[in-house]
């Protein structure tokens, strides 16, 4: 399983998915192309998702883990 928001955003600037999507948001907030509801709305919904696929990641490590012998 990819987790898209905690993979590297593919340039330069060594950000990942998660940070460089909520940069977008706050360029469109900067700029005024949304207001702030939608951007909260927008933020937290990256950083809901973000959040899940953390914890999706550390289950699957942790579990690997127990199956390989170690201690969890």
């Amino acid at each position: 399983m990819r987790f898209l928001y905690l993979e590297p955003a593919k340039d330069w600037t060594d950000q990942t998915v998660e940070e460089r999507m909520r940069l977008c948001a706050e360029a469109l907030y900067a700029h005024q192309l949304i207001n702030p509801r939608h951007f909260n709305q927008i933020t937290s919904g990256i950083s809901l998702r973000a959040d899940r696929q953390r914890d999706l990641r550390t289950r699957n490590r942790i579990s690997a883990a127990v199956r390989e012998g170690g201690v969890a």
